[in-house]
């Protein structure tokens, strides 16, 4: 699943993540790891390609899983 967060939230991405993987822990007893590719605030949508942003996010979902499962690990650049 791909998901696009505002980062200006209040919310940042990764506690948006984190809110999505205990909620859907609360439904159904499994373990969730999920990977965020962060974009730059202010960059325009040229300035990284959406295949580099999803390349980005599978690296660090793997990084979640070795790391032990059902974590949230935000990709650096």
């Amino acid at each position: 699943m791909v998901k696009q967060v505002n980062p200006d939230a209040e919310d940042r991405p990764g506690v948006q993540a984190m809110r999505l993987r205990c909620d859907i822990a609360r439904l159904r007893p499994v373990t969730i790891s999920i990977g965020i590719a962060p974009c730059p605030p202010g960059s325009g949508r040229d300035d990284i390609a959406r295949a580099e942003l999803i390349a980005l996010a599978d690296r660090a979902l793997y990084a979640a899983k070795a790391a032990g499962r059902n974590r949230v690990v935000t990709a650096r650049r």
